[in-house]
């Protein structure tokens, strides 16, 4: 069983996360990047590419294409075509790309807040307009307003869709899917799918669902973005895949990415395929580990008077409605407390805050008295 009680200093790794305190007291549980140690496959791996002394321009070695199929057919029952697969140097570059060549200059898009910030930031950056409908909290879970939805898809031609949902932990039901793949069906749209959070199911009776998955029509108006990185905690290890099924989309999208942002390098995709190739119990003990972090967070949010967080079903992000503390800035005020959290206003939801609770218990414990001292003294 592996373990991940023990603390790893990541001082002088020029962490992104650690560097924005640097020289503060201030604890960081804000980006989704887990202090917890990249699984010692993943680092075989690129330990094992490293020691050629070239480091060049790479091509996609088939392996790791037949790699990311054998995991798409053993834990989501979706059958990959070895073609549908385009690799990328990144998820958030993929999908701006996808948003930016593959659908009409100007056509609306739409997405649903609060959401990672990137995805909110997208139909300005690739100038389209941008269509918001916002999740709505109904019996302590964040669901889609489908009626909303299905308002704001008139005259769109894409949705831009985060399942896992983040920043709230949703894991949509088969359900909720095939309501949202009707939406876009009637309206005609083209799904950007961001699916990067897929292995990180805390609760053991679900289970991940690519949309794609649920037929051949909606799949053929699919583009699904998923990466090993989130999973197996090697984000700065930027490597992704775009399964688009539908061969013109497929064709236009691959050009695009030889002209632009280019193919992965080596080490990357080693690291990929070793996580894709995992079958031991990492992901089971590490999710194991995540649920108690979860379950300690939720305990003590939740017993903090007027402050609440849902049950995070995937991810390791906690979605914290603390406008009942009254302070203009609850980021802000957290900081001066020593915890460094995500403010819930770059997600499209001021008032809230985004806590990362992929940490060892022992940090998680000292940021939840952090926590609970800053409430106190709103």
């Amino acid at each position: 069983m592996f373990r991940f009680d023990k603390f790893v200093s990541r001082e002088g790794s020029y962490s992104l996360k650690w560097e924005k305190y640097a020289g503060t007291d201030i604890l960081p549980f804000w980006v989704a990047d887990m202090d917890l140690p990249t699984p010692p496959f993943v680092l075989d791996a690129v330990r094992l590419r490293a020691r050629h002394p070239i480091h060049g321009y790479s091509t996609v070695p088939d392996s790791l294409t037949e790699a990311l199929r054998e995991r798409a057919s053993n834990d989501f029952g979706w059958s990959i075509e070895e073609d549908w697969v385009v690799w990328i140097p990144g998820i958030v570059p993929g999908m701006n790309l996808a948003l930016r060549t593959l659908l009409p200059d100007t056509a609306p898009t739409v997405a649903m807040s609060p959401v990672y910030p990137p995805i909110l930031r997208m139909p300005t950056l690739v100038g389209c307009p941008g269509r918001l409908s916002e999740l709505v909290l109904d019996s302590g879970r964040w669901v889609m307003d489908f009626e909303d939805l299905d308002q704001k898809a008139k005259q769109a031609k894409s949705l831009i869709f985060c399942n896992p949902q983040n920043p709230t932990g949703r894991m949509y039901s088969r359900s909720e899917l095939l309501q949202l793949a009707d939406v876009a069906s009637r309206h005609d749209l083209t799904i950007i799918s961001d699916e990067i959070h897929w292995g990180l199911v805390l609760e053991p009776t679900l289970r991940h669902i690519p949309i794609a998955s649920l037929d051949t029509e909606i799949a053929r108006r699919t583009i699904t973005f998923i990466a090993a990185t989130k999973t197996y905690n090697m984000a700065g290890l930027n490597v992704g895949a775009a399964i688009i099924p539908h061969a013109g989309m497929r064709r236009q999208f691959a050009g695009a990415v030889d002209h632009t942002i280019g193919m992965p390098s080596a080490l990357p995709m080693a690291a990929s395929e070793a996580a894709y190739r995992d079958r031991s119990s990492w992901r089971i003990d590490l999710c194991e580990y995540l649920r108690g972090n979860r379950d300690m967070l939720e305990s003590a949010v939740n017993r903090i008077d007027g402050l609440r967080t849902t049950r995070v079903e995937g991810t390791h992000l906690a979605w914290i409605d603390a406008r009942v503390l009254g302070v203009a800035n609850p980021q802000e005020h957290f900081e001066r407390f020593g915890v460094g959290l995500s403010d819930g206003a770059d997600f499209g939801c001021q008032g809230f805050v985004r806590f990362n609770f992929a940490t060892p218990r022992s940090l998680l414990r000292t940021g939840l008295e952090r926590f609970r001292e800053a409430a106190a003294r709103a």
